[in-house]
């Protein structure tokens, strides 16, 4: 959701030359991997026939039972194989959704985009390297900073932080957050499957993302009409 409200704002600047350069793919070919950090989450869903309490806090078993526990296990056992996460990351998990907002953002500005990053060679090239390169001392993407460490800043090359064209979330819903609770109130889609008292409780406590995604949830079921049999 976050590429759908920044993209817009950057390709708006690029109008004029009619063309652009997006980082798609970065972080999936060069490791640059939170996820590896977090992954005991992932193995002990695999491991064990429960969910962490965190996850089941606001969600009935009937949310879990929509889920295709396959996929889970799937990116569960990948979590294991830096380069198996690799390639169902570029064929499955997160390069295919990432290319569709990317295609719909930079058409709808008369945009032709190019992706560097997903070059084939470039590609085929960073799945062979040794694992030992792409996460090395702790520095994800490490082969990326060691190729740019002579023409740009310490203080970016090897920034720990990882900051995106971030949108003025805070701002943009806190105009909204009486109109996103409400929605939210009346969604029947979202009493089947979370524990929606609790939710609505909790509401201002929880992250920016999280109250825009169950909005969204809720909207998606009015507009469209969502019903769960």
């Amino acid at each position: 959701m976050k590429v759908i409200l920044f993209v817009p704002e950057i390709y708006s600047l690029c109008e004029m030359l009619q063309d652009g350069f997006e980082a798609n793919g970065g972080t999936v070919i060069i490791a640059d991997y939170q996820k590896l950090i977090n992954h005991r989450v992932n193995r002990f869903y695999e491991k064990t026939s429960g969910l962490p309490k965190r996850i089941t806090k606001y969600w009935k078993h009937a949310y879990f039972n929509l889920i295709n526990k396959d996929i889970i296990c799937e990116s569960s056992k990948s979590y294991y194989d830096l380069v198996m996460l690799q390639r169902l990351e570029l064929l499955k998990f997160q390069l295919p959704h990432l290319l569709k907002y990317e295609d719909r953002n930079s058409m709808h500005h008369s945009i032709e985009s190019r992706l560097p990053f997903i070059d084939y060679r470039l590609v085929e090239t960073a799945l062979s390297i040794n694992n030992r390169f792409k996460i090395k001392d702790g520095w994800t993407k490490y082969l990326l900073r060691k190729a740019i460490e002579e023409v740009v800043p310490d203080e970016i090359t090897w920034r720990k932080n990882k900051l995106g064209f971030n949108a003025p979330e805070k701002t943009w819903l806190s105009d909204i957050n009486e109109l996103m609770i409400k929605q939210i109130t009346q969604s029947e889609l979202l009493a089947r499957i979370s524990k929606k008292e609790k939710i609505i409780k909790n509401f201002d406590k929880m992250d920016l993302r999280t109250q825009w995604r169950l909005f969204n949830v809720a909207k998606w079921e009015e507009v469209f009409n969502v019903r769960i049999d």
